[in-house]
């Protein structure tokens, strides 16, 4: 489930970000929406990206501590 969940978030906002360029978002007044794209859309990327390379981890099952 949490596969299926990651691929489609990283989809769509990898869709969002093309989108935003192909239709020159950026050169528009965005008033608070600003927050979105400076402080929501870097930290959802990263997050996505770090929780794909913990579903990679194939000796996380096995470890002991």
């Amino acid at each position: 489930m949490v596969w299926v969940c990651i691929g489609v978030g990283m989809l769509d906002t990898v869709n969002a970000i093309i989108q935003s360029i192909r239709y020159s978002v950026f050169t528009y007044a965005l008033g608070i929406n600003w927050v979105i794209v400076t402080l929501y859309v870097p930290a959802l990327l990263v997050s996505s990206v770090l929780i794909f390379l913990v579903l990679l981890d194939s000796n996380r099952s096995s470890r002991t501590e």
